[in-house]
């Protein structure tokens, strides 16, 4: 398959690079929500915590990877 064929193919169909676009212009839900302080209170928090939850696994998996 040429390179002009492949691309008429990925801008032809609905899915890929067509479907990726229309999803970041859509304007549906523009001005439906706002974040607000007590947001930002809890989700800085939790994804703290979640970053270093997720570095002590990793950190086990490396020591495990390494006794073997």
């Amino acid at each position: 398959m040429t390179t002009f064929a492949t691309l008429i193919f990925a801008f032809s169909r609905e899915s890929g690079i067509v479907r990726f676009i229309r999803q970041q212009t859509d304007t549906t839900f523009k001005g439906k929500y706002v974040v607000n302080g007590f947001d930002l209170a809890i989700l800085i928090p939790y994804f703290i915590v979640l970053i270093f939850l997720a570095s002590y696994g990793v950190h086990r998996y490396v020591l495990v990877y390494l006794y073997y």
